[in-house]
């Protein structure tokens, strides 16, 4: 093969390549970067973030509220926390807390006539201290069975039931219990503050519940639904007036 032959076969070659170069379009890096973002989705952390920001928020609340005003565990359900709620779904809703760090006194939700009745009683009385606001303690009377004594306090609710809670100190041998009519009303195990306790329930709205707190007979009954006898229940403290 000649010189000229491979001159003429190396300007074809650069012809060509020239061409292919020539019809090569110029490439658009804006339209690049959509079609990428568009295939690899950038997500966004804003949106965690927010939840971790609202998260630490309510966490140093807490922190804060703790160390002002040391409360037992069984307060905090009830007292100090009175509602923490929290909803989320993809983002979060609703972020709401309430608290108090006052401590509730016997001697506030006691008038002079009831706290006259109770002055002499030896031993700690429960009551329901978290719940007073709801349950105004109306009056209260004392009976003596054999060696122990028999309280009895006389609430009223807002809609103007009565609820008697009775306390025994129990000393010595007492016999103590509930009958009722199987046909009008059912009875159940619940819990009250760990304590095992017996349920009435009555057809007719009527409920009474029934345990022992260490040396004390405890009764609540009264025209009361089964969630808010147990909530009154679980809201007694000792009290020594």
């Amino acid at each position: 093969m000649s010189e000229k032959q491979y001159s003429t076969i190396d300007e074809l070659i650069k012809r060509n390549l020239k061409q292919k170069a020539e019809q090569e379009q110029e490439i658009n890096i804006e339209e690049a970067w959509e079609r990428f973002a568009k295939r690899y989705p950038v997500r966004s952390k804003q949106k965690s973030y927010k939840i971790l920001g609202i998260a630490s928020f309510l966490f140093l609340i807490v922190t804060i509220s703790f160390s002002i005003n040391p409360t037992e565990g069984s307060a905090v359900n009830l007292r100090f926390f009175e509602s923490i709620k929290s909803f989320i779904s993809g983002k979060v809703q609703t972020a709401h807390i309430s608290f108090g760090n006052k401590e509730k006194n016997a001697a506030d939700y006691i008038s002079p006539e009831v706290y006259s009745v109770l002055k002499d009683i030896t031993y700690e009385i429960l009551l329901p201290l978290d719940m007073m606001d709801i349950y105004n303690l109306d009056k209260a009377e004392i009976n003596r069975i054999g060696d122990s004594k028999q309280i009895d306090l006389i609430f009223r609710d807002m809609n103007n039931n009565l609820i008697t809670m009775t306390q025994i100190n129990i000393i010595g041998d007492i016999n103590l219990g509930n009958s009722f009519d199987t046909e009008d009303a059912n009875m159940k195990k619940v819990k009250v503050k760990g304590q095992e306790a017996n349920l009435i329930v009555y057809k007719n709205g009527f409920a009474k519940l029934s345990w022992i707190d260490r040396n004390i007979f405890i009764t609540i009954a009264g025209e009361i639904s089964e969630d808010n006898i147990l909530i009154l229940a679980n809201s007694t403290k000792r009290v020594n007036l």
